[in-house]
């Protein structure tokens, strides 16, 4: 039991929620990223469902096809996302936010907007 260690306090560890803004460019290595932080209920995913599905290729070789001189892209290596993400699924977001046409009209972060609307309110519910 010499090898166990107690959890000492860090004092300037932050306790407070993460949000992540996520839309459907994302995909790679920052979906890999959300969908950790995601599985093991590190932040709070906010926006539309990513385009990067269940599954990825993080590794590839150039092929060039000698008769059309077209360079193709061949995965030599694929990862699956954590916690047993659905291999043909995209990621969902826990809070899903649109755009609203309003914003985008006005050249506005919509979905920033609104996020910032649902973290107020939420500790608006927790000072009460």
């Amino acid at each position: 039991d010499h090898f166990i260690e107690e959890a000492q306090e860090k004092p300037n560890e932050y306790k407070g929620d993460v949000y992540i803004l996520m839309n459907n460019r994302t995909g790679g290595l920052s979906a890999l990223m959300v969908s950790v932080l995601q599985c093991y209920n590190r932040a709070w995913l906010a926006g539309a469902p990513s385009w990067q599905r269940g599954i990825f290729f993080n590794s590839e070789i150039l092929v060039e096809l000698s008769k059309t001189k077209f360079t193709i892209i061949v995965p030599t290596t694929k990862a699956y996302l954590p916690c047993n993400a659905k291999r043909d699924q995209s990621i969902s977001p826990d809070i899903p936010i649109s755009p609203r046409f309003e914003d985008l009209l006005r050249g506005d972060d919509s979905v920033l907007l609104q996020l910032m609307e649902i973290v107020n309110s939420k500790a608006q519910q927790t000072r009460n």
